[in-house]
């Protein structure tokens, strides 16, 4: 789906370098050289007629801007206030530009001058590196610095358990672990998932947990004091927990002002690394909380 947001050039010149689903990341600079990213390292693209690096210009940007939201910036005006657009398939768009501040919020990007196009993979059989011993779940905090793997993991995790009839809760705030758009999955995440998404995720916990009597909640990418708090209470009630986070690694987790909240809520860490290959479970433990 991500060829829909580029014109035939662009597209045409990606195909010299990767088939369609072997792209990860397409990132696009004004005025700077297109990069795109397979399962390794970025790609510089180059514009084979002028044998030179293609360079992107406002054009492009503009264009997958429009695409993205459909002709209707407006209605993705709130998305955009948060730094990021999303599309069909569970592609999101990372948008960096000039911030439009008011009461020390920020309420728009201007001047839009780069972007992160993030296609999302789904990778079946990524949890027989767990074994067996982890379908008796218990909650689990799945450790990865960015772009390591972390939401295919999760994406599978949920997939395998819903379909061993755990009922799961899955907040998926930009849509990148379902692939949701207009009320469809693209993407498989099991059949006893309901799927909850483009809220913001610390609106969405009592009410989830009220109206659809989980088992587990799946969410990705936890952050602040706010929604541990969230997740603990959530746990308390009796539902389970999996969820990611951005770290490299416990020793970077330990710098986190609410560390102890996620020793005593989580019991069992995947740790994610970028070493020797995108994915690589580096460690697994158990630390045994309170909860």
């Amino acid at each position: 789906m991500w060829k829909n947001l580029f014109s035939d050039k662009v597209n045409f010149l990606i195909s010299q370098y990767f088939r369609e689903n072997e792209v990860c990341e397409i990132r696009l600079r004004r005025d700077k050289p297109l990069m795109v990213k397979s399962f390794g390292n970025f790609c510089e693209i180059i514009d084979v007629e002028r044998r030179f690096p293609y360079i992107c210009t406002s054009q492009d940007i503009e264009r997958v801007i429009i695409t993205a939201s459909k002709n209707s910036v407006y209605a993705v005006s709130e998305q955009i206030s948060k730094g990021f657009i999303c599309f069909d398939g569970g592609i999101r768009i990372g948008i960096c530009g000039e911030g439009v501040v008011n009461n020390k919020e920020i309420t728009a990007i201007k001047n839009i001058s780069s972007l992160t196009i993030r296609v999302p993979h789904q990778i079946f059989g990524l949890t027989e590196r767990l074994g067996t011993e982890w379908l008796n779940f218990e909650n689990t905090l799945i450790i990865s610095p960015p772009a390591a793997g972390k939401t295919t993991l999760l994406r599978e995790m949920c997939r395998v358990l819903s379909n061993c009839s755990y009922n799961i809760a899955l907040i998926d705030e930009r849509g990148e672990i379902s692939g949701s758009s207009n009320g469809q999955t693209y993407l498989d995440v099991g059949k006893c998932t309901d799927v909850i998404c483009y809220t913001e995720k610390n609106a969405v916990y009592e009410n989830i947990i009220r109206s659809m009597s989980p088992d587990i909640i799946v969410t990705d990418e936890i952050y602040g004091e706010r929604e541990m708090d969230n997740l603990y209470e959530a746990n308390r009630c009796g539902i389970k927990i999996c969820a990611t986070i951005h770290a490299g690694g416990m020793e970077d987790l330990e710098r986190k002002t609410y560390y102890s909240k996620i020793i005593n809520c989580f019991k069992k860490f995947i740790v994610l690394s970028k070493v020797p290959c995108v994915g690589t479970i580096s460690k697994i433990f158990k630390c045994e909380g309170v909860c």
